[in-house]
C-alpha cells in the first residue's frame, strides 16, 4: 500500500514540477528555446508555387498566365479562376515553403529561383516557380512547440532530480537490492 501512495505522490510532484510547469511557463519555454534553437533546424528549403495541371495544354496556358502574372501582378487565385472555368481539376496550386520531402514534386526540380520547365509527373503536368531558396535556419518556436515542450520537460526533470540529489542523500540498502535482483 505504501508503494501505491508513494507512486501517487511522485506522480503529483512530477506533474507539478515538470509537466504542468513546462506547459504553463511560456517564458521559461521561450528562454529554453532561445538557448537551444540550433537544435531545431530546417534543412535547405524553397519558397515556391507548384502548378499541377491536368494536361499539357493546360500547363502551357497556365505557364503563360504565370509569366504574365509575374510581370503584371496577377496572383494565383486569379490564375486558378481562369484555368478552372470548366473543372476544378484542371489546375491545383501548391504554395509554401518546402524541404526535399515537402511534397511529391520538390525533388523533381532543380532548386534555383525562377520558373522551371513543365515536367510530366505521373499523369500530371507540373512546373514550379521558385521564389527563394532558403538556407538552413532555426525553426520558429510555433513550428516545433510540441517537441520543444517535451525537451523542456526533460530539462526540468533533470534539473529537479539534480536539486533533489543535492538536497537529500541517497542511500541504497544493498541487502534489499540484492534480494530483489534474485
Amino acid at each position: 500500500m505504501r508503494e501505491y501512495h508513494d507512486g501517487i505522490l511522485l506522480f503529483d510532484l512530477t506533474e507539478k514540477n515538470v509537466w504542468n510547469k513546462a506547459l504553463l511557463d511560456t517564458t521559461g519555454l521561450k528562454a529554453y528555446y532561445e538557448q537551444h534553437k540550433l537544435d531545431y533546424m530546417w534543412g535547405d528549403r524553397i519558397n515556391a508555387d507548384f502548378y499541377v495541371c491536368k494536361d499539357s495544354k493546360l500547363a502551357s496556358q497556365t505557364m503563360k498566365l504565370v509569366k504574365k502574372g509575374l510581370k503584371k501582378g496577377i496572383d494565383n487565385q486569379q490564375i486558378l479562376t481562369q484555368i478552372n472555368v470548366d473543372s476544378q481539376l484542371n489546375l491545383r496550386v501548391i504554395s509554401g515553403k518546402f524541404d526535399k520531402e515537402g511534397n511529391v514534386y520538390t525533388d523533381q526540380f532543380e532548386w534555383k529561383t525562377g520558373l522551371s520547365v513543365v515536367k510530366e509527373i505521373g499523369s500530371e503536368f507540373v512546373f514550379v516557380n521558385i521564389k527563394e531558396v532558403l538556407p538552413p535556419q532555426p525553426k520558429e518556436l510555433s513550428e516545433i512547440r510540441g517537441i520543444a515542450t517535451a525537451d523542456y520537460q526533460n530539462f526540468l526533470e533533470k534539473q529537479w532530480i539534480q536539486e533533489l540529489r543535492n538536497k537529500y542523500k541517497v542511500e541504497v540498502d544493498e541487502e534489499v537490492l540484492n534480494s530483489i535482483r534474485k
